[in-house]
């Protein structure tokens, strides 16, 4: 995993992120993509099937327990809605 506890560093994206008035996120789902793209200025995530999948095939033991809370929440659900919308 990505180390959280490190500084930022100065990588483009960073100093694009520090310097600018501006917003990017991580096109990805993945845990570690995810960290390292917060760690570098981003503000979030943004995913569709097709990476979830991808993900998920090389991350699964690290998304099993939200998956299953996701799961457990919505017994009945067949889609699921961010909190945000």
């Amino acid at each position: 995993m990505y180390d959280m506890t490190r500084e930022s560093p100065n990588t483009p994206l960073a100093l694009t992120a520090a310097n600018n008035v501006t917003d990017f996120r991580s096109d990805s789902c993945s845990i570690v993509e995810f960290q390292r793209s917060n760690a570098n200025g981003g503000v979030g995530t943004t995913t569709n099937s097709g990476i979830v999948l991808n993900v998920l095939k090389k991350e699964m033991l690290a998304w099993r327990p939200t998956l299953q809370l996701l799961i457990d929440d919505n017994p009945s659900g067949t889609r699921m809605r961010s909190p945000g919308n």
